[in-house]
């Protein structure tokens, strides 16, 4: 079975802004900000392309309000994760490896 251009395609955007989204998130001085800012341009897309869809089935919204809530919970806890110091070192520290060409690719794990 083939792979759909379109799906490869949409699985690449996907990539490619979850990467800009961690850039901005990463970058910006109040992450708090970055954070509204992002949820608010998602929020406006949606609604600008909301009158051209037809609405979900019935049987999904719970499956929407249940995606709804998880989301919310997320970013509520994930702003002050964000705030402290140590997870920046500790991102760097675990995402060093994979790319790192200077050695020992295992070497940002080890204490």
């Amino acid at each position: 079975m083939a792979l759909p251009i379109e799906v490869a395609a949409l699985v690449l955007l996907a990539a490619l802004l979850h990467a800009a989204w961690n850039a901005l998130l990463k970058a910006g001085q109040d992450r708090l900000v970055v954070l509204t800012i992002a949820n608010g341009s998602r929020v406006l897309i949606a609604l600008l392309i909301a009158p051209f869809i037809a609405l979900p089935q019935a049987d999904s919204w719970p499956f929407l309000l249940a995606s709804v809530i998880l989301h919310t919970g997320y970013y509520f806890f994930l702003v002050p994760r964000l705030s402290r110091r140590r997870y920046q070192s500790r991102v760097s520290d675990r995402a060093r490896p994979v790319a790192d060409p200077r050695g020992d690719p295992g070497r940002g794990f080890r204490q």
